[in-house]
């Protein structure tokens, strides 16, 4: 559980932080990605035209993305968990990242370019990458002698 709970908040800080740089980058305010997601997810798609950075849907999108971050934390966790046990479960796990992945990106996208007209593809895209990239790379850092064993089985 506290594995979970490490890789979901690993996963959102870094979410987090790389749209941070991204709205900086594009000159806007490094809340703007919260501020858009919150309105158009809590007031719909019409919102998104009279966007404020008002601390409500900022707070509220990021309440969201914690909560589905330490969720999916902790399903990861619990898999990687079995497949210690049971080594063939790597492949579900492997299976269950990337339709996770996929379902973020679709849910995002449709949400805040689709439907909001808020975001572009490039942050979606960036920002699942990082939610992805962060998770994967706490639980292989943690859990380096099941990659190896894996990485052993797969080969023979």
């Amino acid at each position: 559980m506290k594995e979970g709970l490490f890789g979901g908040f690993i996963a959102y800080g870094a979410v987090v932080v790389v749209l941070a740089l991204l709205n900086a980058a594009q000159g806007r305010s490094i809340f703007y990605t919260a501020a858009a997601m919150g309105a158009v997810l809590f007031h719909g798609g019409d919102a998104a035209a009279s966007l404020t950075l008002d601390p409500q849907p900022i707070l509220a999108y990021n309440g969201v993305h914690l909560l589905a971050s330490i969720l999916v934390g902790v399903v990861a966790a619990y898999m990687v968990h079995e497949t210690e046990l049971y080594r063939p479960l790597w492949y579900l796990g492997l299976m269950l990242l990337v339709a996770v992945g996929l379902y973020a990106v679709v849910l995002v996208g449709v949400l805040g370019v689709e439907i909001g007209g808020v975001l572009d593809w490039t942050t979606v895209l960036v920002g699942a990458a990082a939610w992805a990239g962060a998770m994967t790379a706490y639980f292989v850092r943690v859990h380096q002698g099941l990659l190896e064993a894996i990485r052993l089985e797969v080969e023979v």
